[in-house]
């Protein structure tokens, strides 16, 4: 009698393709398994270095900023014990590097002269002014920032062209040029004023001699 060749070929290879099928399946299991960590950890990597370490600390220097200036300029005593504050560059560096906001770190970085002591108390009015519109644009990327989920930690570099975050920075960047334009514009009034002051004095001053 003929053996039964088909009988044969699944009893030998049976068990082989079993063995097979299944290694393929656990491959696949881990290969989906490090894909889904990789994922997990691009995203917390980016949570914890551009939020948490980047446009918190941030945010959290404006408002103390805001604070100070209301304890100065309106009289409320509002930290006014508090310790002097320091520009998180670190925080600024983080931002700069994947988001277009030169407008908004050029203000920034005005409000970090904002509690001078030699500050008049007109500049300090409008640094005050400046504090909400950094900590409303601060607000708005914040709010943007963390609801943009990315699978690899090279995706970065291209997080500032995420439609979620067009609307925020565009609003903060025109903000902030309008703000600090203002801001300038007073400084230039004031430095003007005062000019016309010491040359008033001075004709003063050669009328009584």
């Amino acid at each position: 009698m003929r053996p039964d060749w088909i009988s044969v070929v699944e009893t030998a290879i049976g068990p082989l393709l079993g063995t097979v099928i299944g290694g393929l399946i656990a491959v696949l299991a881990i290969y989906i398994k490090e894909a889904l960590d990789q994922k997990r950890s691009a995203q917390t990597w980016y949570e914890d270095e551009y939020i948490a370490k980047g446009i918190d600390p941030l945010l959290s220097y404006v408002m103390l900023i805001k604070y100070q200036l209301l304890a100065q300029t309106k009289r409320q005593k509002i930290l006014t014990n508090a310790e002097p504050m320091v520009l998180p560059i670190m925080a600024l560096n983080k931002l700069v590097v994947i988001l277009p906001i030169g407008e908004l770190v050029g203000l920034i970085v005005t409000l970090n002269m904002a509690l001078d002591p030699k500050q008049s108390p007109i500049a300090k009015e409008a640094c005050l002014e400046l504090t909400t519109v950094a900590e409303t644009g601060l607000f708005l990327l914040h709010k943007a920032m963390i609801g943009i989920k990315i699978e690899s930690k090279s995706q970065i570099h291209a997080i500032a062209s995420k439609k979620e975050l067009q609307g925020p920075l565009d609003l903060t960047r025109q903000s902030a040029r309008k703000a600090m334009e203002a801001f300038t514009n007073l400084g230039n009034q004031a430095a003007r004023l005062a000019d016309e002051h010491s040359k008033g004095s001075v004709l003063k001053s050669k009328r009584v001699e």
